[in-house]
């Protein structure tokens, strides 16, 4: 994106390995394969391909292999897959075992979900996503409410009027801000994230039992940064829709919630966890979901449903994993029996409203997961962890 600046070691390593075309990826006549002595490894990690998918300037070597793996001129096929449902479809599974020799996923989820639709075990190995410890810390964040308003108001400057005018509104620990990063479309669950927030929070104050005994009146919001991609319908309509559903105050409503599109730039994303006290996604599965990782990261009490990949950081310790039923997920894929498609997860709202009341309370037992999230995070999921 024009917006998006790398840094600098990271724009070096980026500069020494891109490409004009893709399929300058791989040599295209015989005298610039591999030596006899040499062999390259090729990660083919394309979402718009699929699982296990091959990319067209990879069809012609493939053909000359019979399409099977093999290392004769010296390449060592690798696909970087993962899924945000419960299995996989025939195709995915014959691509995989037929045209790479190794096959990694992100996480235990993806393990189970690839070995169990068909994938040969052998061929499976977990590699992690990292976070970037410069960028998302928790050295730098409202902590669950715990930044005085001055710091606020120092650090919170995006660039983008209406988004700093929110950030702005909340001058002291009395408001609340829920945030929430996706792309607008149906496996993100914004429906069910829009009728929570606002049947759990329907009026302009709320009244909140702290855990010393006393209470507070609490204005709780809700920040959305999203992504209206081409396929997928309007955010702004389909939030009129729901709250007119809901007979809420529409005018009331934009004055606690905020639905931002427009792109902005990378430095500003660090700056919503900053501005937040806490994250939701009501998700039907997810692949990783690095802004899940990202909040826990940055010090912010983290809600999200208990089923895909983010499961590998999540637990009851260290964040609040929503319960879920499974149900079925879309699909025009092909599967080994009838009926036998895809299931992704419907989250139990009853128990989302619940975790959205207890991290608004900012207990000790909040503060404590938080805590926990902060250290597993940089634990295990820093680069140079992963990296091991």
């Amino acid at each position: 994106a024009d917006t998006c600046v790398w840094p600098a070691a990271t724009r070096r390593a980026l500069d020494s390995i891109e490409v004009e075309k893709e399929e300058d990826l791989w040599p295209q006549s015989p005298h610039q394969w591999p030596k006899a002595d040499e062999r390259w490894v090729l990660v083919v990690h394309a979402a718009y391909l699929g699982v296990c998918g091959v990319p067209p300037f990879l069809n012609a070597a493939l053909a000359d292999d019979g399409g099977k793996p093999s290392d004769s001129r010296g390449l060592f096929r690798v696909s970087r897959s993962m899924v945000e449902v419960d299995k996989l479809d025939t195709a995915a599974v014959r691509s995989c075992n037929a045209n790479f020799d190794a096959v990694w996923v992100p996480s235990s989820f993806h393990t189970r979900v690839f070995s169990t639709s068909g994938v040969r075990k052998e061929l499976i190995a977990t590699l992690p996503e990292a976070v970037d410890p410069t960028i998302f810390n928790c050295t730098t964040t409202a902590a669950a409410g715990t930044m005085a308003p001055a710091a606020r108001a120092t650090v919170m400057s995006t660039g983008a009027e209406r988004l700093d005018d929110f950030i702005a509104q909340a001058v002291d620990n009395r408001t609340f801000t829920f945030l929430s990063l996706f792309k607008w479309e149906e496996r993100k669950n914004w429906r069910a994230l829009l009728q929570t927030f606002w049947s759990a929070f329907p009026h302009r104050e709320t009244v909140v039992d702290l855990e010393d005994g006393s209470t507070v009146k609490m204005t709780v919001r809700l920040l959305i940064k999203t992504q209206e991609l081409e396929w997928s319908t309007n955010p702004m309509t389909d939030t009129e829709d729901v709250l007119r559903e809901l007979g809420a105050n529409t005018v009331e409503a934009k004055q606690r919630m905020l639905i931002v599109k427009e792109r902005l730039p990378a430095e500003a994303i660090p700056i919503l966890y900053r501005s937040a006290d806490a994250f939701v996604l009501p998700t039907h599965g997810e692949g990783w979901c690095l802004p899940v990782m990202e909040a826990m990261a940055s010090g912010l009490p983290t809600i999200a449903t208990g089923f895909g990949g983010q499961t590998e950081f999540m637990n009851a310790g260290n964040s609040w994993p929503v319960g879920y039923k499974l149900a079925p997920a879309p699909s025009e894929s092909d599967f080994l029996e009838a009926g036998s498609g895809p299931q992704w997860a419907d989250v139990d709202v009853s128990e989302l409203r619940k975790s959205m009341w207890e991290v608004l309370k900012r207990s000790t037992d909040v503060r404590g997961r938080v805590a926990q999230a902060c250290r597993d995070i940089r634990e295990a999921y820093m680069p140079a962890a992963v990296a091991k």
